[in-house]
């Protein structure tokens, strides 16, 4: 049996940096795509598995957090062990997932609340 996580994909939303100049995520909502194994998971899936769930055509950013720690930015295959093994340690078995995405036009969407 391989290892699975949940990945919790948060879309729709974006980056700011807060007061402290920590990495923050506003706005957006979120998917689930549950007993991902994690031999499986490179630095695309979750990229493509929000555009499966949703209909953007590409990315801004990509980061995922680390409890304790904050948002990191998912940009190579070490990020990508560190984020399976987050969701790993997790009780739950979740990783999650913050991307930040562009419509077609280039513009990007953003749900703020509003």
């Amino acid at each position: 049996m391989f290892d699975e996580i949940s990945l919790i994909l948060h879309h729709n939303g974006k980056f700011i940096q807060n007061e402290n100049e920590a990495l923050e995520y506003v706005g957006g909502e979120f998917c689930i795509w549950e007993e991902v194994e994690t031999y499986l998971v490179n630095v695309w899936t979750p990229q493509e598995l929000c555009k499966a769930c949703c209909n953007y055509e590409k990315f801004i950013s990509v980061c995922y957090l680390v409890s304790g720690i904050g948002l990191q930015r998912l940009t190579n295959d070490h990020d990508v062990l560190s984020m399976c093994q987050t969701g790993l340690t997790d009780p739950k078995k979740e990783a999650h997932v913050y991307l930040e995405n562009v419509d077609p036009e280039g513009v990007l969407l953003m749900k703020l609340g509003q």
